[in-house]
């Protein structure tokens, strides 16, 4: 890199690595696009550098703690934009109101209903999270 970001070099190859390993992993196994691969590898070293985080805080190593933070940061630039909070809380309203299905018994059933409007590359544990709010409500 032409800026000498050492930071940023470091974390891109690492990526790169990572991706390139899941792909020839991936490849044998199943048909998944490159694109797929590299959102799920992004996805997985940013909850590794939140993980991080979370322990470098607790620990009281706050140094530690930025460096992953930065990382974080450099890799959420390369996941897609997310549709936001309000959307997809609209989204969760309108699928129990499909559903007919205020109960949390069916929350398998909306959660397979958002499946099929929300992309892949959100966070699911939150919105599984928002779901449960809207059903325990």
């Amino acid at each position: 890199m032409l800026s000498k970001n050492t930071g940023a070099l470091t974390t891109l190859r690492m990526l790169s690595s990572e991706v390139k390993k899941a792909l020839k992993e991936a490849s044998a196994e199943t048909p998944e696009s490159v694109q797929e691969i590299a959102l799920q590898v992004i996805k997985k070293m940013i909850k590794q550098r939140a993980d991080a985080i979370a322990q470098f805080v607790s620990a009281g190593r706050q140094d530690l703690a930025e460096s992953e933070e930065q990382e974080k940061a450099i890799l959420q630039a390369y996941l897609p934009e997310s549709i936001g909070e309000e959307k997809i809380h609209d989204l969760i309203a309108q699928a129990v109101r499909e559903a007919g299905a205020p109960t949390a018994k069916d929350m398998g059933k909306i959660i397979r209903a958002l499946k099929e409007v929300i992309p892949s590359h959100e966070d699911w544990s939150a919105i599984s999270k928002q779901v449960k709010e809207v059903l325990s409500s």
